[in-house]
């Protein structure tokens, strides 16, 4: 949720959805995937920026558990996150069409459903605001996107316009209250 509130924008569904199956996909998918299918030609700077701050903030919790004398113990970050799931994933749910085509992306990968729907609402707990789009129960079972999408609708655009005005008023108090003093 860190890296959801200090973001700096609205982080689309898909956007969250992609670093949760990438955390959730089980190892030996994982190997079996083909390399092309894994580097798809495209290159979005916002995941890219995105993917980036995530992993800032899994270094910084991992340097704050050492400073505290490893109370969890550490894992291995490239266990912990496949970008190059995360990319493929982002890139294919923002190119789907329909609701299940989460739940069919998710089967595909090797991702447990209820693991993957009960993470992203633990994630986005208390950030609702911040996350453009969704997740639904489906109705045979699994999880689908919401009505809004896997990129929210274009009136949830107006919460990230909302937020992105914060922060940057935010920012500049601080700016301000800094040269003071």
């Amino acid at each position: 949720r860190y890296w959801l509130r200090n973001a700096g924008g609205a982080t689309t569904a898909a956007e969250l959805a992609a670093v949760l199956a990438a955390m959730l996909q089980k190892p030996e998918e994982a190997a079996a995937r083909p390399s092309k299918e894994a580097r798809p030609p495209w290159l979005g700077m916002r995941t890219v920026h995105r993917l980036a701050q995530f992993q800032t903030v899994l270094h910084v919790v991992g340097l704050i558990n050492q400073a505290l004398g490893l109370p969890v113990p550490a894992p291995r970050p490239a266990a912990l996150l496949d970008g190059e799931l995360t990319h493929k994933f982002h890139h294919g749910q923002q190119r789907a069409k329909g609701i299940a085509a989460l739940g069919d992306q998710l089967r595909k990968d090797g991702v447990d459903a209820g693991a993957f729907e009960a993470l992203f609402r633990a994630a986005s707990r208390g950030v609702e605001s911040l996350v453009r789009g969704g997740i639904e129960a489906g109705v045979a079972g699994g999880v689908q996107w919401s009505t809004a999408g896997p990129e929210g609708r274009d009136e949830d655009n107006s919460v990230s316009k909302k937020v992105n005005a914060q922060a940057a008023g935010g920012a500049a108090a601080a700016g301000a209250a800094s040269s003071w003093g």
